[in-house]
């Protein structure tokens, strides 16, 4: 049995400890959520040449150009960013510390991604789990590494047709991808599916920015990413 303790005993920070000065999902916010012993949630991504890459959208933006990261390999998006960091780099960095949440995001098609990060992640020996937004993803890694940890990432919005919204709203997807947790928008609280799901399986908040929303959402959710913990956590 799966033991989903470590993403619940204790506050997750989102892309780590980051502010005006710190940028998320850098080496150094994440280093800053390793020294106060947060659990750390972070978004990865895959360059031209398959370095997984820590990056919560598909482009880099450095005075005022955009780089769309697929079409940049990891040397070249390296020197127009510096902060930028890889799934490799962290992985020794954390080694074992503190719980990781990994989001798979939804830009690269084929699996490539899902291939690539499973290299990586099969040799390390720290806790973590792996969540997206895509059921396609969460689906790949039910039938390729069944014993990993994985979630389903939500929200309450979705800009697609009437079809797809109502597949996303009922989770029908859930009867085949199984997610062992679901990471749902605090936006869209409360609702019957969620308060149904979590019957069988614990429900993440993401994302809190204050200690009044922990207040208001504690009783929906298992647990909570958070940006500013350390205001939160006073």
């Amino acid at each position: 049995m799966k033991d989903l303790k470590p993403l619940l005993n204790k506050l997750i920070a989102h892309r780590g400890i980051h502010n005006k000065y710190i940028k998320g999902n850098s080496l150094v916010a994440i280093d800053m959520a390793i020294m106060k012993n947060y659990p750390v949630e972070f978004d990865i991504t895959l360059t031209k040449d398959n370095v997984v890459i820590l990056c919560h959208d598909n482009f880099i933006k450095c005075e005022n150009k955009r780089y769309i990261i697929g079409n940049y390999c990891y040397k070249k998006l390296k020197n127009v960013c510096h902060e930028l960091v890889s799934l490799d780099e962290i992985l020794k960095l954390v080694s074992g510390k503190v719980p990781l949440l990994i989001e798979l995001k939804p830009y690269v098609k084929g699996n490539k991604l899902e291939k690539e990060a499973v290299k990586i992640l099969d040799s390390y020996n720290g806790y973590f789990a792996v969540q997206s937004f895509s059921p396609f993803i969460i689906y790949w890694f039910k039938k390729n590494r069944p014993n990993y940890i994985r979630g389903q990432l939500l929200t309450n919005t979705y800009n697609y047709n009437f079809i797809v919204n109502g597949i996303y709203k009922y989770m029908l997807f859930n009867k085949f991808t199984n997610p062992d947790f679901i990471c749902y928008n605090i936006k869209g609280l409360p609702n019957i599916q969620i308060k149904n799901a979590r019957k069988s399986k614990p429900v993440i908040g993401w994302t809190v920015k204050k200690e009044s929303q922990i207040k208001e959402y504690d009783k929906y959710c298992d647990n909570f990413i958070c940006d500013n913990i350390l205001e939160i956590r006073k």
